[in-house]
C-alpha cells in the first residue's frame, strides 16, 4: 500500500456525495441513546464526524494529516494498529469505510485495537458484497493490477461472526448508500476485459512502484461497449433475470457484553432489502420525489430538473405505452433517453378519444440509473397511466443493448466522415482564398508599375 495515497488532497477536497451523506445519516441514526463520547477511527475528512459533533463529544483520528485538516472536531493523527488511547476510553468507536483497506498483516491488530478502546459499542460501515474486480486498475508503468482504493476484501453480515473479540456481540445491522452499478461479477469482468478499460479513478497510486494512474481516455468503441454492457446488466435485473445490486454499505452495531455474561454466538442474518422494480398502473408526477442527483437501480420513479423548461422523469422500468392529458392543444413532444447512443429519442404520440395522448415508448437502452423521459413543463402533464410489456428474455435484452450500440457506432462513423468532408471543403476554401489574395497582390503590383 502506498504511503502517499492518503495524503493526496484530491481524495478529500470534493464535497460529500449524496451517497456518502446517506451513509453518514444512517450511521448517526444507529448510535444508541446511552452514548456520550465517540471516536471516529479512520475519520478521513470528517464526512461522518462533522455530522455527529452537534450531538456527541467526538474525537477523530486518521493517518492522513491532509484529511484531518477538514475535520471540525478535535483530531489526532494515529494508525488503527496503535491507537493512543486508554482501554475503553470511548463509549462508542465508529469506523466507516476503513477496515476493508487494512492489509492482512495488520488486520487482526487493528480489529483488536478498535475493540480495546471501545467502552460500550462498536459501529462499523464496510462495502457490502462489493465486486472487487470492478474497481481494479492497472498501473501504466509496471502493469500491476490493484484495487483503486486499496480494498483488500468485501463483506457480508456473516463475516462479522467472530470478527471482533468474544466480549462483543452484533445487535443490529443495516444497509445504506447507493446501489452498486453491477451485481453480476461475470458482466463486470467482461466489461473490463473486452473494453480494455479499467475503473475510472485517476488518483490511484500503484502499491508496487508508486506510479500515479492519471487520466485514461477511452476510445469511442470502448465507451460504447461499456454502455452496452451496463444496459444489458440493467435489463437483466429489470426483467427478473437476476437480482438487482444491493446497497453499497453494510452497517453493523456491536455491543460489549455485560461482565460475567457467557458468550452464546448466534448466526448473523443478512439485512433485508427489496430489489424489485415498482411498476404502477398510474403515476401522479406531483407525488414523485424531486432529486438533485441520479440513483443507481432506482426502485421508485423520481424527477430531476433539466433547466427551466424541462423535467426528467426517471423510471425503474420501461413501459410499452403510457397515456396522459395535456393542458396544451397540440401534441406534447416528449423524449426518451438512449444511454448507449447518448441522445434523446422522440416518443411517437397519437391523440385518443377524449383528448388523451398515447405515447408509445421506443426501445431505448437504460443506464445504471434506469430510463429517462424528458417532459416539457409547458405541457402541463400531471398524471401518467402505464401499460407494461411482457418481460424480455436474455436474448431479447442482449439484442436491444447491442442493436442500439451498432446504431450509435454507425452514427459516430457517419459523423466522422462528415467531419473529414467539411475539413476538406474548408481546406479547399482556404486555398481558394489564398489564390485570390495572391492574384490581388499581383494585380496591385502590376498597376503600380
Amino acid at each position: 500500500m502506498s504511503s502517499t495515497y492518503y495524503d493526496q488532497a484530491t481524495l478529500w477536497d470534493a464535497a460529500p456525495s449524496a451517497a456518502q451523506v446517506d451513509v453518514a445519516q444512517a450511521l448517526k441514526a444507529m448510535i444508541p441513546t446511552d452514548v456520550r463520547t465517540v471516536l471516529d477511527a479512520g475519520c478521513g475528512s470528517g464526512i461522518v464526524t462533522n455530522v455527529l459533533i452537534d450531538t456527541w463529544e467526538v474525537m477523530g483520528c486518521d493517518i492522513s494529516q491532509t484529511a484531518l485538516a477538514q475535520v471540525k472536531a478535535p483530531t489526532i493523527q494515529a494508525d488503527l494498529t496503535n491507537l493512543p488511547f486508554e482501554n475503553r476510553n470511548f463509549d462508542l468507536v465508529l469506523s466507516s469505510d476503513v477496515i476493508e483497506h487494512i492489509p492482512d498483516s495488520a488486520y487482526r491488530t487493528a480489529i483488536n485495537e478498535i475493540a480495546r478502546v471501545a467502552g460500550k459499542y462498536i459501529l462499523i460501515a464496510v462495502p457490502y458484497r462489493e465486486i472487487l474486480e470492478a474497481s481494479a486498475v492497472q498501473c501504466p508503468n509496471c502493469r500491476t493490477r490493484f484495487h483503486a482504493h486499496y480494498h483488500q476484501r468485501s463483506y457480508s453480515a456473516a463475516d462479522f461472526n467472530g470478527l471482533f473479540p468474544a466480549d462483543f456481540e452484533v445487535i443490529s445491522t443495516n444497509l445504506a448508500g447507493e446501489r452498486w452499478p453491477f451485481s453480476n461479477a461475470t458482466l463486470a469482468q467482461t466489461c473490463l476485459q473486452l473494453s480494455d478499460l479499467d475503473y475510472d479513478f485517476p488518483s490511484a497510486i500503484c502499491p508496487s512502484c508508486g506510479t500515479l494512474r492519471g487520466v485514461r481516455v477511452p476510445s469511442a468503441h470502448t465507451g460504447i461497449l461499456e454502455k452496452q454492457l451496463a444496459a444489458l446488466q440493467y435489463m437483466r435485473c429489470e426483467h427478473g433475470l437476476e437480482a438487482a445490486p444491493p446497497p453499497s454499505e453494510l452497517l453493523v452495531l456491536l455491543k460489549r457484553r455485560d461482565a460475567g455474561t457467557t458468550a452464546s454466538p448466534q448466526p448473523i442474518e443478512e439485512p433485508e432489502f427489496s430489489g424489485a422494480f415498482e411498476r404502477h398502473e398510474t403515476l401522479a408526477l406531483g407525488d414523485c420525489a424531486r432529486m438533485g442527483h441520479l440513483l443507481n437501480f432506482p426502485r421508485q420513479s423520481y424527477i430531476v430538473p433539466d433547466g427551466d423548461q424541462f423535467d426528467v422523469l426517471l423510471l425503474p422500468a420501461l413501459p410499452e405505452v403510457f397515456f396522459a392529458q395535456s393542458e396544451q392543444a397540440q401534441a406534447p413532444i416528449l423524449h426518451a433517453y438512449d444511454a448507449v447512443s447518448e441522445e434523446y429519442v422522440p416518443i411517437p404520440v397519437q391523440q385518443q378519444e377524449g383528448g388523451q395522448w398515447a405515447f408509445r415508448c421506443p426501445a431505448v437502452c437504460p443506464s445504471t440509473v434506469g430510463y429517462r423521459i424528458r417532459i416539457p413543463k409547458s405541457a402541463g402533464i400531471s398524471l401518467l397511466q402505464f401499460q407494461w410489456p411482457k418481460p424480455l428474455d436474455l436474448t431479447q435484452c442482449f439484442n436491444r443493448a447491442f442493436e442500439f450500440g451498432v446504431a450509435a457506432l454507425k452514427m459516430r462513423t457517419q459523423l466522422e466522415i462528415q467531419r473529414r468532408e467539411y475539413e476538406a471543403k474548408i481546406d479547399s476554401l482556404n486555398q481558394l482564398a489564398n489564390d485570390i489574395e495572391a492574384r490581388r497582390a499581383a494585380a496591385e503590383k502590376k498597376l503600380r508599375k
